[in-house]
Parts: C-alpha cells; structure tokens; sequence
C-alpha cells in the first residue's frame, strides 16, 4: 500500500491552469475569452484546452461537481472541395457537421449519478445523456456553458500511479456528444434593438457593459483527494508481488463509435462498436518477483491457458484510510515480463511486467459520492444574475 499526506479537496477552486491563448476584441483593454479558452498548443495537439476560475458539470439537469479540465468540444464543418473545370478555381462548400469529443478529468467528490453512468458504461449498458459544462467567474457567475445531447462514454482513463509521488490523480472520461451548443460569454447580452452591426470598439464597450451573467453556485465537495501514491494493487494468487507494486500504467478502457450519416442531413448520429480494455502494466522491487516469473513461465513459456487470473486495483484517499474506488478485473494473462532500469541508480532492481485484461468493472465508494445533489436548473435560468458593470468588473471588459 502507497499512503500520502492528506491533500483536501479543494472546495470552490479548480486549481489546473493550461496554456491559454486569449483572443483580443476589444485591443489592449477588451479581452473576451472564447468558450473557456482555446489552448495555445492547440496547433500541435489539435486539440482545446480550456481554464476558468470554476468548472462544473451538469448531467441530466442535475449538478454532477467540479471538473479539474476540459478539452475538446469543438463544431466545426467539414469543408467540401469540388475542383473547378479548366483554369478556374474550384467551388466549395460545407458538408457534414463534426462535434469534437469531450474529454473531461474529474476526482472524488462527483455526483453519484456520473459515476453510474461510467459503472453502467463498463458493464456495456451504454447510456446516453444530456448535460453542459459550464465555466464560471471568481465571483460564481456562469460566463460560458457548453451544451451536449445524446453523448456517450467512449473512454474511461484511470490515472497513472506512483508509490513516491504525492501529485493529484484524476480519472479521464471521454464523451462523444450526437449534438452540441455553446454560449460564449457574449450570448449574455441582450441583441441590439436596432439590429444593425456595429460600427465601432465604443460601441462594442457599451454593449459589454449590459452583459447580466446568471449566478452558478458550485457544489461544494469534501470528498478526499485522489493521489498517484494511494493505491493497492492484487492479482489472485501473486499478491506477494502485485501487493509490491511500485509503479501502475494508466488502464485505459476504450469503446469504438462508428458514426453514420442519415439521408442528406449534416448531423451524424453515432452507433456503439466493440470495447477493449488496455495492459495493465506494472513495475516490482525483483525481490518481489518470483510469483511473476512462475506465472510467466506456466501461461507463456509452457502455454497454459488455464491460469488466467482475477484482480482489483485500489485508488485509495491521501490517508490510505478509504478505498474510493475498486477495479475489479477479470481475464488477466500475463505476456511480458523482463528487468528494468531502477529511475536513480540505474540498477536492474526492478521488473516490469504487462498483463493483458479482458474487462473492467467499477465499484465506487461511499466517500468518493458527492453527499447532496443540486438541480441545475435553478442557478442557471438566471435567478440570482448579476449585470456585468459591477464593482468586481464585467467578465467581457476585464483584461
């Protein structure tokens, strides 16, 4: 077992900050940030990477907690090229409308409705679901929601682990939405009754000073910390060496969507493939070793097909004191096995060993459940707005 000091769940603060790259309206002064920001790596990874004082998630109208990132999300339309005839240029136009993937990192202390959708998503009862992710200010003011429909769980990533690292170790899920709408921080302006563009940045200033952002209160959770060096790992009939493990590889579980497109419509509408489950790769002290390359030498040298084998791994609070979450994991066969290079000494003191898993199933524990759950309805129709030239500063016109 791999125990840490206790790190408290922060309560009303998201504390993970990426590359960002603010995009400037209004010059020097006038700083609108695009929906929860646009990573400034987004060149490099294709991806989006937002940040804001606040994420929150919320699942079928219910607040569901506080995210620590978000990714992805994006619309975009497929742009159609037909090459011209001779010398001129070629036509184009949109065709299908993509929805990028969600990819969202949470710990303990979310609702117990999300954690049945990712139990249920293992056991193959995929489920789809309507939610948002919403962005809120220091001040607890919804400045920016991103809406989905219809989503399904395609990726479930439990974190990388490490006996001498006391760094945070949240569980990655990865949503594929059918249908997504944004609300950027200007959809909280009233249009002008005029209807005419504007013509100037005085005009543009005047505008942002009507913005009436909704009050989103974040749920506030106790929950213990998820840490890289709680944890505890047994393989049945091993447990001297699994219980050793210095060392866990993320276990990534994965399901395919194949994605058809109906008639002559823009939109695709997703249908589920197969799922599969990634090595469950570790690392022990080789004092610890021998029940691994008994193993190895009964299923891959010998070939006995007979002794797979059943396990759990543990994701325990800072203390070691709670088991927050269990993976119970059934056909493990072992394939690979050989020393390593200890990370200081550069001794061969270690042996890694990589198992294959045909299934994962997820047992969450009491202290990783939120205790109450909100409607989110409530706080984001607007009952509690404030309008944007307040004393704090209006979301659109603060740098």
């Amino acid at each position: 077992m791999r125990t840490g000091h206790i790190m408290p769940t922060d309560v009303g603060r998201t504390q993970v900050y990426s590359d960002w790259m603010k995009q400037t309206i209004l010059g020097v002064a006038l700083v609108l940030v695009a929906f929860l920001s646009v990573s400034s790596s987004q060149a490099a990874s294709d991806k989006r990477s937002y940040t804001s004082a606040n994420f929150a998630l919320d699942l079928d109208n219910f607040k569901s907690g506080i995210l620590q990132k978000v990714e992805g999300g994006d619309i975009e339309g497929a742009v159609v090229t037909v090459p011209g005839q001779g010398e001129s240029y070629p036509t184009k136009h949109l065709g299908p409308v993509k929805y990028q993937d969600l990819q969202i990192q949470a710990g303990a202390g979310m609702s117990a409705g999300f954690w049945e959708w990712i139990e249920a998503s293992l056991t193959l009862k995929h489920t789809r679901k309507d939610g948002a992710v919403v962005a809120a200010d220091y001040n607890d003011m919804e400045v920016s929601r991103l809406e989905f429909f219809h989503a399904l769980i395609t990726e479930i990533g439990f974190p990388a682990l490490d006996g001498s690292s006391k760094d945070p170790a949240p569980i990655t899920v990865k949503i594929h939405p059918e249908l997504i709408k944004m609300k950027s921080p200007w959809d909280y302006v009233k249009p002008q009754p005029s209807g005419q563009p504007i013509q100037s940045q005085e005009e543009l200033r005047l505008l942002a000073d009507q913005a009436v952002f909704p009050r989103y209160d974040i749920p506030n959770s106790r929950a213990p910390s998820l840490t890289k060096q709680a944890f505890r790992l047994r393989i049945k009939g091993i447990e001297v060496a699994t219980n050793a493990a210095l060392t866990i590889e993320p276990v990534v579980v994965t399901t395919q969507v194949v994605e058809n497109q109906v008639g002559e419509s823009r939109d695709i509408t997703p249908s589920i493939g197969p799922t599969n489950v990634s090595d469950l790769v570790f690392v022990v002290p080789v004092l610890a070793s021998k029940p691994l390359y008994d193993w190895y030498n009964d299923f891959v040298i010998k070939g006995d097909s007979q002794q797979e084998k059943t396990g759990t791994l543990e994701l325990l609070s800072a203390d070691g004191r709670q088991v927050l979450f269990t993976l119970h994991l059934s056909g493990l066969g072992i394939h690979q096995l050989g020393p390593v290079e200890d990370g200081e000494t550069k001794n061969l003191k270690r042996v890694r060993a990589a198992v294959y898993v045909e299934s994962v199933q997820l047992e969450v524990g009491k202290g990783a459940i939120a205790q109450a759950t909100q409607k989110a309805s409530t706080a984001s129709r607007g009952i509690a707005s404030v309008k944007g030239n307040v004393k704090s500063g209006n979301f659109l016109t603060t740098p």
